[in-house]
């Protein structure tokens, strides 16, 4: 169980998972744009004479997927300063997992079973089973984290449990001695989290025991698509999709973070250091989008070609 609670926190930063198909994408943090097919999911911002990187990463990664696309080191390498989601290394921390089952477990006297449908709690219980684990013996996790738990499982029996492209890179950046900063806590993240699902504990149940038969699936095409830069697609099946069914959490998990974090990476045009922004790469798409909200400010943005 301390192995799991070490993955979820690791993985806050996924925040949903489980609203069909393009939400398992999501959580992964897809690269996807309006700006058109690419091959590289890193991009130069270049406004006022001065410039610097923003890329779209994918949280939790397999052994085989190193090394990473090399248009991520040739980032790295001429940043002077990396910023990212939240700090990476102190959501694993025992604090930060006390933390999180503080806000993330029902009440006592509540639990899951209280917001389902029999069937779908015998469902959900089933699914556990299949895995090793009894459902009534896990944590008392509110419906987001439930949900999240069953994705991160998935994860772990393909593999996916090695360090994301942001973890990756924050042991580089410490190592390296460059600065650090971070657009949000990892209290915050969870705060979010122990909110998600609230009032739609049913669907989301629903939707995530459905979209667990097509995880292998789903996944294979997500780093696929984030490696050569399927940014259409991405844009067609991810972004729009989610807006139109979820608008809430379309808001929620993106446009609101967008507008919060454009308050700092705005400051990035207006500096002599080179940055290099790595968020996961849905924060990059649509008119909402970081990319899209930086071209209407007036900056120029290139996206680096793969080696």
């Amino acid at each position: 169980m301390n192995k799991i609670l070490s993955l979820l926190t690791s993985c806050s930063v996924l925040l949903s998972s489980g609203f069909k198909r393009r939400i398992l994408l999501l959580l992964t943090g897809l690269v996807a744009s309006s700006f058109g097919y690419a091959e590289s999911s890193v991009w130069k911002v270049e406004m006022n004479g001065s410039h610097f990187y923003l890329g779209g990463t994918i949280h939790m990664l397999s052994e085989s997927d190193y090394p990473l696309p090399s248009e991520f080191n040739r980032a790295f390498t001429a940043s002077d300063k990396v910023i990212f989601e939240t700090d990476v290394s102190a959501v694993s921390s025992a604090e930060m997992q006390q933390y999180m089952l503080s806000k993330t477990i029902y009440p006592q006297g509540t639990n899951i079973s209280d917001f389902l449908k029999p069937e779908t709690y015998d469902h959900l219980s089933r699914f556990f089973k299949n895995r090793g684990l009894n459902l009534e013996q896990l944590p008392n996790f509110k419906v987001g984290m439930l949900s999240i738990t069953m994705s991160v499982l998935e994860m772990q029996r393909m593999g996916m449990a090695d360090m994301g492209v942001d973890s990756f890179f924050h042991l580089r950046a410490i190592s390296g001695k460059k600065t650090i900063e971070y657009f949000e806590t990892p209290q915050q993240q969870v705060d979010f989290l122990a909110k998600l699902g609230d009032g739609a504990e049913e669907q989301l149940i629903q939707h995530t025991l459905k979209e667990m038969n097509e995880f292998t699936e789903v996944m294979r095409i997500t780093k696929h698509a984030w490696r050569v830069g399927d940014l259409k697609m991405m844009d067609k099946e991810l972004l729009l999709p989610l807006k139109r069914d979820f608008p809430d959490i379309h808001d929620a998990l993106l446009v609101d973070r967008n507008n919060q974090w454009m308050n700092q990476i705005s400051k990035y045009t207006e500096d002599d250091d080179v940055e290099f922004v790595m968020v996961g790469a849905l924060h990059l798409v649509g008119d909402d989008g970081l990319l899209s909200q930086l071209k209407s400010k007036g900056a120029k943005i290139i996206q680096l070609q793969v080696d």
